[in-house]
């Protein structure tokens, strides 16, 4: 179980990467709107790139507590910008253009999952890396995670637009 909770995170935190790294433009825009103008296009690289390198640390069991540590140094960051943002309609920019979300209580409830997995991970894992793990079973792991990954993409679109009052 352990082994699943690294294929769901570096899911979620590469998918989380590969689309702030596509559309880096939404991305600095949440960070000027967060006060970080001055840091926007620098910041916009290297978020995307931590997440992307701390969910490829977590795989080899050697690398795995430098990955869970960069990992969850990302997510106080995130809880940070989102209590830096109350009162406020800021785009999360977590999942680049792919889900827009307002930074707020939907921000801090997934910062505790995702930190709860790596936790999680990290005090139940054996020891093995991620690599030796059966293909087979390795590509259940990331199609089933993809899967939730959407879904959660998905009910969360369906929910905005419901919340907006689009129809679909």
């Amino acid at each position: 179980m352990p082994e699943f909770a690294i294929v769901l995170l570096c899911c979620i935190f590469g998918f989380s990467a590969a689309t702030k790294a596509v559309d880096r433009r939404a991305f600095r825009t949440t960070l000027a709107e967060l006060g970080l103008s001055g840091t926007a296009a620098v910041t916009a690289v290297a978020v995307p790139a931590a997440e992307a390198a701390g969910a490829a640390l977590l795989l080899p069991a050697g690398t795995r507590l430098y990955g869970a540590v960069l990992l969850l140094a990302l997510l106080v960051a995130f809880s940070g910008a989102a209590w830096q943002a109350r009162g406020r309609h800021i785009d999360c920019g977590c999942f680049g253009s792919a889900l827009q979300e307002d930074l707020g209580t939907r921000t801090y409830v997934r910062v505790a999952a995702c930190a709860a997995l790596v936790v999680y991970a990290l005090l139940e894992a054996d020891g093995r890396s991620l690599l030796a793990v059966a293909p087979p079973d390795l590509v259940c792991m990331a199609l089933a995670s993809a899967g939730l990954l959407a879904a959660y993409v998905l009910l969360s679109s369906i929910a905005r637009h419901r919340k907006s009052g689009l129809t679909l």
